[in-house]
């Protein structure tokens, strides 16, 4: 048996449902941007906002060809709309198009922007762009050089990796986001000097970049992230500054030409395999007092057992009883890891002497004609400057620097372990015996 059950709402009911979601609906409207379907001038489709008066380039049905110049605004049904982003997919696939002239209205590329265009040999990045979305110039592989504008601050994930003829790279002041894989395989790219803005490289960075020779890492990076610069195989040397705390997972593993390499003060963590199968590696400098927390195979396949680390003089001992560091043939002390730069304007902020250590007093020591105030830096970081406080105590990253009597030739001392200095003038100089 079966039983049919009937309910009736009320003419009452139905009015107070309505009466509850015509709100909602009129809302939702008022929102909702008014976009206008792709409009075609001169051969570039535009989505419009009616609201906003702004104007996205988007994809175009019949394709886009050659040197594409993109106006800073557009008229439609006598209303201006200033173009002001590059939507998603606008471009991809388009492998007759050579060049893009970006207008400097245009704040925003999209994901997918230019992905493929593998004809692609140049395009001019606006003054005002503030991001480049994830793989945007992805696999564009005729793309020879990228200058970004100082206003870019954001780089999404792969946003050229795989751009396979890209030689030159112009980073942004201001970049402070950097997406993971960003520059992936980019198989021609020799050098890159990182803006002082960006403080951490994430995964994969330039992994893969095979004829990479240099990097000038900023002096504010502060983690190198997992396979950073895997097969890096051109890699010759590296230097980085005393800011770098984390050197991670595989960050130049393969990097087979690597001979040399200076880390700062800073380091605390190496993760595993982050030195792997660096084949070549002869001299290595590690300025951390404290011995970094290393994975037991951050060296696996390195050639550390013919290789030199030169360390602090008082952290010599605990890096040859603590491994993987211990693994190294030769383990010593720096030679001369303290200078004295005169400062005033004959000099121009830039004559640098070597403070020679004197056994194992925690003293160095040099002779030198001195007419202007002078600091001391410790392995040429100049932001950990000692200057001075009035009292005759050295302070690092002390503003005031250190006062010279008088113009002449002086012995200089200074004791670390105490934050002492001396200045003793050498007036006369006397030679016994033969001369």
């Amino acid at each position: 048996m079966i039983t049919t059950f009937k309910h009736t709402l009320s003419k009452g009911l139905i009015g107070l449902i309505l009466l509850s979601i015509l709100p909602l609906i009129a809302y939702s409207q008022a929102e909702a941007p008014m976009l206008v379907a792709s409009q075609n001038y001169n051969g570039i489709c535009y989505i419009l906002d009616d609201d906003t008066h702004t104007a996205t380039v988007t994809t175009n049905s019949n394709g886009y060809y050659g040197d594409i110049v993109i106006p800073e605004t557009i008229i439609h049904d006598d209303e201006t709309y200033t173009v002001t982003e590059i939507g998603m997919t606008a471009f991809s696939n388009n492998f007759s198009v050579r060049s893009v002239s970006i207008p400097n209205t245009v704040t925003l590329i999209n994901n997918n922007a230019f992905k493929s265009c593998i004809g692609l040999q140049a395009v001019n990045l606006p003054s005002n762009l503030k991001e480049i979305g994830q793989f945007a110039f992805n696999l564009c592989n005729s793309l020879k050089e990228v200058v970004m504008p100082n206003s870019l601050t954001t780089l999404g994930t792969q946003a050229f990796s795989e751009c396979s003829q890209l030689q030159s790279i112009v980073f942004s002041n201001n970049l402070t986001s950097l997406g993971a894989t960003c520059f992936y395989s980019c198989s021609a790219l020799t050098s890159v000097s990182l803006p002082e803005s960006l403080k951490e490289l994430p995964l994969q960075t330039f992994m893969s970049c095979t004829k990479l020779e240099k990097v000038e890492f900023s002096k504010s990076i502060v983690s190198i992230g997992n396979n950073a610069f895997k097969n890096c195989s051109s890699l010759t040397e590296v230097t980085v500054p005393n800011a770098l705390t984390t050197i991670s997972q595989g960050a130049f593993s393969g990097c087979s030409a690597l001979a040399t390499v200076t880390i700062g003060n800073g380091l605390q963590k190496v993760g595993s395999k982050a030195f792997e199968n660096c084949s070549k590696l002869t001299t290595f400098y590690c300025y951390a007092v404290a011995v970094p927390a290393t994975e037991s195979d951050a060296f696996s396949g390195a050639s550390v057992t013919s290789a030199t680390l030169h360390v602090p003089e008082i952290s010599v001992t605990n890096y040859k009883s603590t491994t993987p560091w211990s693994d190294f043939k030769n383990i010593t002390e720096m030679d001369a890891p303290y200078y004295l730069f005169e400062v005033g304007a004959e000099s121009n902020w830039a004559t640098k002497h070597s403070l020679r250590r004197i056994g194992n007093t925690g003293k160095y020591q040099g002779y030198y004609y001195l007419k202007d105030a002078f600091r001391i830096l410790p392995y040429e970081e100049w932001e950990d400057g000692w200057g001075y406080n009035g009292t005759g105590k050295l302070i690092k990253g002390g503003d005031t620097n250190i006062p010279v009597p008088a113009a002449g030739f002086y012995q200089v001392t200074i004791d670390i372990s105490a934050l002492t200095y001396t200045l003793i003038e050498i007036k006369t100089v006397s030679i016994s015996g033969d001369f």
